[in-house]
């Protein structure tokens, strides 16, 4: 257990998003993604009719159709701090001890209450299909993660993301390097 782990657990920013998660749950970003299909019944989404008529050439049947419909995803940068700040609470909670604890004392008890809630809201359908990767400043700006302005409860979150660490802020490593590889000049 280390010192740090206790002042992030018994912060007041770590109160605030998990008291805004009830919010930020309703206001998650989603992204869009097209998946293909192949379908000889019901057709969702757009006709890819390149496709289609290669499928009915290969298989003989004028019956078969490939769509590409749109699909909500949770994976954005956002949503990748949220899961972040939520599984950093629940490891330090269980490095602490006093997860499990019976302790009635106020600072167990603390520990006990925020460990639950991050448990509960980790077990959102929403947010068990965000993969869980490590947030980096540079990935954040590639793609387009919010400013604390810009969205209503993601103040809480923001904050408390600032109280851990990330592969941005270790030495040795560039700040405000472009999302695109630098060519290399012939």
């Amino acid at each position: 257990m280390r010192i740090g782990e206790l002042q992030f657990l018994l912060s007041d920013e770590a109160g605030d998003l998990l008291a805004a998660m009830p919010r930020l749950m309703r206001r998650l970003s989603t992204s869009s993604a097209s998946e293909e299909q192949w379908t000889a019944e019901r057709l969702h989404g757009p006709v890819q009719w390149n496709r289609t008529l290669s499928l009915r050439a290969a298989t003989g049947s004028p019956h078969h159709y490939v769509t590409t419909p749109a699909v909500r995803v949770y994976q954005t940068a956002e949503n990748e701090l949220l899961v972040h700040v939520l599984d950093a609470v629940g490891t330090a909670a269980n490095s602490t001890g006093w997860a499990q604890s019976t302790s009635r004392q106020r600072p167990a008890q603390l520990i006990r209450e925020r460990h639950t809630e991050a448990l509960r809201w980790q077990q959102s359908r929403m947010l068990m299909a965000v993969e869980r990767v490590r947030p980096t400043a540079r990935r954040a700006a590639c793609q387009g993660a919010p400013t604390i302005g810009s969205r209503g409860g993601l103040r809480p979150l923001l904050l408390t993301a600032r109280l851990l660490r990330t592969d941005s802020h270790r030495p040795g490593r560039k700040h405000g390097s472009s999302c695109q590889p630098k060519s290399k000049l012939s």
